[in-house]
């Protein structure tokens, strides 16, 4: 009787995770943030995978950190319309699982003290 009340616990327990990890992860600023870390992890990619070579040219290397640097300051420069292509993207993965994204409430308090 004591394991299938322990089995009957664990498997609520184990439910309850699971449901609150889901919610987390459907969470719109969770994907926005997701999104962007891969977009910044992105950029590197290709310099990390040559970094990584054991016979790595080092004038290629100095190229592909030159080109990373310039890429990462354009979308920088364009921080706008990057923004509204990830947030575009964002929406769209959203909307394959029935959420809405929305803008999170700024409490009237906070605009007191940033001024």
């Amino acid at each position: 009787m004591g394991i299938i009340n322990y089995n009957t616990k664990s498997s609520v327990d184990t439910s309850g995770k699971a449901q609150r990890l889901q919610n987390s992860i459907l969470d719109g600023e969770f994907i926005i943030s997701l999104l962007i870390l891969s977009k910044g992890f992105g950029f590197g990619l290709p310099l990390s995978k040559h970094l990584q070579k054991v016979d790595i040219d080092l004038k290629l290397a100095t190229r592909l950190a030159d080109e990373t640097l310039e890429e990462m300051k354009c979308f920088r420069n364009n921080a706008e319309n990057s923004f509204k292509k990830i947030y575009t993207a964002a929406h769209d993965l959203a909307a394959q699982f029935q959420v809405e994204i929305t803008m999170p409430r700024v409490i009237e308090l906070y605009y007191k003290y940033i001024e």
